[in-house]
């Protein structure tokens, strides 16, 4: 298996663990924000690739993926809050056991394991809209290993 087939197994246990953090304030859809504000998406961005092979089949390998929030463009507090949805998905992210191990992890398929999510760009403005509303957008990563299955 290759990391074109991991991107679909991954985009899918991405979508539904997305959609258990606690705190979103709306479902999370795949490639598709609602016209209306107060909307998310989770967007797979190219680039899936093998960080560490090994002779065995074996690898480690990053999901690159952005999640937007579409937000009414009414005022500073309507802009810092859809940040702040953003930030507060990255905490959820970054929430480690006593043991340092990151909990809050989506479960993957075929041979694939999740090590951690972390944000590789700061939320930040992304497309603004002449009905009055913008989408907010942050930039994270999965890290998982792939174990070749026999």
């Amino acid at each position: 298996m290759g990391t074109a087939n991991d991107s679909v197994i991954i985009e899918q246990s991405m979508l539904e663990f997305l959609n258990t953090w606690p705190e979103k304030p709306v479902e999370i859809k795949l490639d598709e924000l609602d016209k209306r504000e107060s909307s998310m998406m989770f967007q797979p961005l190219s680039g899936t690739k093998k960080t560490k092979p090994y002779v065995n089949g074996s690898y480690y390998g990053s999901f690159p993926f952005a999640v937007y929030v579409r937000a009414a463009n009414l005022d500073t507090k309507h802009k810092l809050d859809a940040r702040k949805i953003l930030n507060s998905l990255d905490e959820w992210f970054s929430k480690k056991n006593e043991k340092k191990e990151f909990i809050n992890l989506p479960k993957l398929s075929g041979g694939n394991t999740a090590i951690k999510i972390e944000m590789t760009s700061t939320p930040s403005i992304a497309a603004r809209y002449d009905n009055g509303t913008d989408d907010y957008q942050a930039i994270f990563s999965l890290s998982y290993k792939h174990k070749e299955e026999k």
